[in-house]
């Protein structure tokens, strides 16, 4: 039997990015004070076999990750493992990673208001902490213009396809920062993007779950590569970094002509 072996790193992002709140949207229940700790950790593809939406395609380090796993209090944990009367569990996987990402999404928005005046300095910081560790160029692909939202479409982009959307505004931003390392050194970082998606495409994933995958991925890489300690922050650099490089092409399928 699987055991419930979650790194430092994911335990912080779920209880940072789910503010401390169960994430069911019928609960606004405080999870963890100085006096009590209500919180659990729950799987959205059960751990093990038998459990509620258990996938046997999958590995015990994806299962045991942070895009499989919510923040729910003990009350609404029971409820969505609950069966119904065919015996299956009454919240199905899509139901709740879309439940997951709404109540992220509406604790990122707050966040997101209060990093910006900082925010060239930081994403920065994370790019050039990330270019001291890439490896040789690889020759540059030539992209066409193409519309974000055709993007979105074109890869049926659900879950993030509001996040692609806010954050392509920093796209100049990115450039600017692109500009400053020299040409080679440039189209190998933003292979970093590419090879990360690579790494994560295959079998029937959709969209949504290959760019969680390939967030948690640059996460961990930020935090160990870079030695940037896992904050909101950065978090937020995270994904403004991989919306830019979803408008570059080296994140999921440019739509066709």
């Amino acid at each position: 039997m699987a055991s419930r072996n979650y790194t430092a790193l994911t335990r912080t992002r779920l209880y940072s990015l789910a503010g401390n709140t169960c994430s069911h949207p019928n609960c606004n229940e405080r999870l963890v004070s100085t006096n009590y700790n209500v919180s659990d950790i729950c799987h959205i593809e059960a751990l093990n076999k038998g459990g509620p939406r258990y996938n046997p395609k999958s590995t015990d380090k994806i299962r045991n990750d942070y895009p499989n796993l919510i923040l729910l209090c003990k009350n609404h944990h029971g409820i969505i493992d609950a069966e119904d009367r065919d015996g299956l569990p009454l919240y199905n996987v899509a139901k709740l990673k879309a439940m997951k990402q709404t109540h992220e999404d509406a604790f990122e928005a707050s966040r997101s208001s209060a990093f910006t005046v900082k925010s060239s300095s930081l994403i920065a910081k994370v790019i050039r902490q990330l270019s001291h560790h890439i490896g040789q160029p690889k020759p540059s692909r030539t992209t066409q213009a193409f519309e974000i939202d055709a993007k979105i479409v074109f890869n049926e982009v659900d879950r993030h396809a509001g996040i692609i959307q806010k954050y392509s505004a920093y796209y100049g931003i990115i450039e600017r920062i692109y500009n400053e390392f020299e040409s080679a050194r440039k189209v190998a970082l933003l292979e970093i993007f590419n090879d990360l998606y690579i790494s994560c495409k295959g079998g029937s994933k959709g969209s949504d779950d290959i760019w969680d995958e390939v967030e948690s991925l640059l996460i961990e890489r930020i935090n160990q590569e870079a030695d940037l300690k896992y904050s909101e922050e950065i978090e937020w650099c995270a994904k403004i970094i991989m919306v830019d490089a979803f408008m570059r092409c080296k994140i999921l399928d440019e739509p066709p002509r």
